[in-house]
C-alpha cells in the first residue's frame, strides 16, 4: 500500500474517532484497532523510521496518560489512552510528542473558554478532537520542517 494512502486512511479513521468522542464521549475500540493495523502496514511498507521509533511512539504519550489516569481519577479515559497508543505507533515518537503539545494547548484554550462562559473546573469535555487536531498540526509541522522538532 502506498504511504500517502495509509496516511489518508489514518486521518480519516482519526477524524471518525474524534467525531465519536465529541458526540458520545467514547473513542471506539475499532478505530484504535484500525489505526494499529495501519501502523503495522506502514512498518511493513518500509520507510526511514525504525521499528523502535514506532514502538517508543506508542508508549511516549499513552504510558504517561495511563499513569496520570491511575493517580488522578477521571483525568483521561481509557479510550484516549488506547487511541494515543495506536496513533503513536503509526506516527512515531517525534510526531506524537509534538502532537500532544498542540493537543494540550488547544484543549487548554477550550477549557479557558468554558470557564469564561460560566462552566466550573469539574466540567468534562472530550479530548479526542483536540488530540486529532494536535496530530494534524504535528504532522504538518513535520512536513514543513523535515525531521520535526529536534530533541
Amino acid at each position: 500500500m502506498q504511504m500517502k494512502l495509509l496516511v489518508l486512511l489514518f486521518f480519516m479513521i482519526a477524524m471518525t474517532a474524534a467525531a465519536a468522542d465529541w458526540r458520545k464521549h467514547r473513542i471506539p475500540n475499532r478505530c484504535c484497532m484500525a489505526i494499529a493495523l495501519l501502523a503495522i502496514l506502514k512498518c511493513l511498507n518500509g520507510n526511514s523510521i525504525t521499528l523502535s521509533e514506532y514502538i517508543w511512539g506508542s508508549l511516549a504519550v499513552s504510558l504517561p496518560m495511563f499513569l496520570l489516569a491511575l493517580c488522578a481519577r477521571g483525568s483521561f479515559g481509557g479510550g484516549d489512552i488506547k487511541f494515543m497508543a495506536a496513533c503513536g505507533l503509526f506516527l512515531g515518537w517525534k510526531i506524537i510528542l509534538t502532537s500532544v503539545i498542540y493537543a494540550v494547548g488547544s484543549a487548554g484554550i477550550y477549557g479557558m473558554i468554558l470557564l469564561y462562559r460560566g462552566y466550573d473546573r469539574k466540567t468534562h469535555f472530550p479530548l479526542g478532537p483536540f488530540l486529532v487536531f494536535g496530530m494534524i498540526a504535528g504532522s504538518l509541522q513535520n512536513v514543513l520542517i523535515p525531521g520535526g522538532l529536534r530533541f
